[in-house]
């Protein structure tokens, strides 16, 4: 990029950390949507996610992705932390997409090692959901049970009045039903692996992320802006939308 632009390395690095900063702000998150939904825009999220899968109510499919660092982390920040399953360093991104594969929220704060419901578990938004302080509204009334919006996950998380997984035995009774009912679950969680991937395959520096560790989320949040932003404009979607590093 110095060279593209005859400038020096360290101005180009200097406008790269402020740009980062200014798009991952919560202020510019909010201007493509990465904020929680309600009103309208909550009624056209579960409209669409009803039309994949037949499931009423769903505001959200929740996952999470490796990225990769290129550099494992100094000791002071214990890099074995950081290992994944998978054998390598990593930062652990979690995602909410709607139908859109555009993401309404963004968590990037764990280390590789750590487990997809752990991280939830310990962002801002899951504590807002137990207080019903997000996604309380609005009420969906079937035979005799309230059903609130509710999300969409794989089967590491724990169920949760606002989190649906799929069944976990395959096995004894309504074995019909129960295939039916994941397969539906699965047709609207495909939508967040697919963001992952697209994610990945427009900003390729987020396959093998070489940066520091204290400015990885914040380079990561700004990719998560920009493919916001380009989803919103309608550009062509890379024809592979797989994610490389899975969480599951």
């Amino acid at each position: 990029m110095a060279n593209l632009f005859g400038m020096g390395e360290s101005t180009i690095r200097k406008y790269v950390v402020i740009i980062c900063r200014i798009l991952s702000s919560t202020d510019f998150f909010h201007r493509v949507g990465i904020r929680v939904p309600h009103g309208d825009r909550l009624e056209k999220i579960m409209a669409g996610f009803e039309a994949i899968s037949g499931l009423p109510h769903i505001a959200g499919a929740l996952d999470g992705t490796h990225i990769r660092l290129q550099r494992k982390p100094a000791r002071e920040f214990y890099p074995t932390q950081y290992i994944n399953r998978h054998g390598f360093p990593s930062i652990l991104l979690q995602g909410i997409v709607d139908s859109n594969k555009l993401f309404w929220s963004a968590v990037c704060r764990a280390a590789g090692g750590v487990h997809d419901s752990s991280h939830f578990k310990g962002c801002d938004l899951y504590a807002q959901l137990k207080r019903r302080e997000a996604l309380d509204r609005p009420l969906l009334h079937i035979k005799g049970e309230i059903v609130r919006p509710y999300l969409i996950a794989d089967s590491v998380y724990k169920a949760r009045m606002f989190l649906v997984k799929p069944y976990r035995m395959k096995a004894g009774r309504f074995l019909r039903e129960k295939r039916d009912f994941d397969s539906k679950i699965s047709k609207g969680r495909v939508k967040v692996e697919n963001a992952f991937g697209l994610l990945k395959n427009r900003w390729r520096i987020l396959r093998d992320l070489n940066v520091d560790l204290s400015f990885a989320p914040t380079m990561i949040g700004a990719c998560c802006f920009l493919q916001n932003f380009v989803q919103i404009r309608g550009e062509i979607e890379p024809h592979d939308q797989r994610d490389l590093h899975p969480n599951s």
